[in-house]
C-alpha cells in the first residue's frame, strides 16, 4: 500500500532538515573559532602551519606556505630581492666622474680598454680628450683651423706672454717657428693681437 505525503509528515521532515542545517552551521562556527591568527603562524587544528621567515636579502619578515617550503621556495620576499641574488657581475667606478655603476660579466668581458662610463656624456668626454683629438681623429686635417682651441685647452694660464693682458677676446696663438703646419704644443704661444703683429713685423723689438 502506497503511503501518502500528508502535511504532518512534510512538516516533520522539514523540521528534521532545519535541525540538521542548524547543527551543521553550529559545527562550522565552532571550527571557525578554532582558526586563529598570531604573529608567528596560522594554526588550524594544529595541522596547518604558515611558517614565519625572513627574506635572505632584506631580512623582511614574511609568511610562507608549507607547500612552498617543501619545494624549497619562500626564500625571498619579492622578485626584486630574488633578482638581486642572481646578479653575477660587480660594481665598478666611472672613469670620468667616479660614480659607482653595475656591469654584467658579459660587459666586463667585452671591454677591451677596461674603462667604464656611467653615461654617454662621460663616455664622449673621455673620447674627446683621449681618442678623438689631433691625429687620433678620423677627420683630422693637420689642425690648421683648430690650433687655437687646442692651445687654449691645454695651456693653463690664458694671458699674453709679452704684455700680460688677460682679455680672451684679443688673445691669439703664435707659432714660434712661423710654420702654421707645426701645431705641436711646444711650438704654440699665446699673444694678444698687438704683440702678435709686432712679433711678425718687428722681430727686432720682441723676440719669440
Amino acid at each position: 500500500m502506497i503511503s501518502l505525503c500528508t502535511p504532518a509528515r512534510l512538516l516533520s521532515a522539514f523540521r528534521s532538515f532545519t535541525v540538521a542545517i542548524a547543527q551543521l552551521v553550529r559545527a562550522s562556527v565552532c571550527a571557525y573559532q578554532t582558526l586563529y591568527f598570531d604573529k608567528k603562524a596560522f594554526v588550524y587544528y594544529g595541522v596547518l602551519r604558515m611558517p614565519y621567515r625572513q627574506c635572505k636579502v632584506c631580512k623582511k619578515e614574511m609568511y610562507v606556505k608549507p607547500s612552498h617550503v617543501r619545494r624549497g621556495w619562500g626564500k625571498y620576499c619579492s622578485k626584486q630581492c630574488q633578482s638581486t641574488t642572481q646578479r653575477k657581475g660587480k660594481y665598478v667606478r666611472c672613469t670620468v666622474c667616479s660614480a659607482e655603476i653595475w656591469r654584467s660579466p658579459k660587459e666586463l668581458r667585452k671591454s677591451q680598454s677596461k674603462k667604464y662610463f656611467c653615461s654617454k656624456q662621460c663616455h664622449c668626454e673621455w673620447e674627446n680628450s683621449h681618442r678623438r683629438m689631433q691625429n687620433n681623429h678620423y677627420n683630422w686635417r693637420g689642425g690648421k683651423a683648430s690650433y687655437r682651441k687646442f692651445a687654449l685647452r691645454n695651456i693653463a694660464q690664458h694671458y699674453c706672454r709679452h704684455c700680460g693682458i688677460r682679455d680672451t677676446r684679443v688673445l691669439v696663438i703664435h707659432h714660434k717657428d712661423h710654420n702654421r703646419d707645426n701645431n705641436a704644443l711646444r711650438n704654440l704661444l699665446i699673444l694678444c693681437i698687438n704683440c702678435h703683429y709686432i712679433v711678425h713685423q718687428y722681430t727686432g723689438k720682441h723676440s719669440t
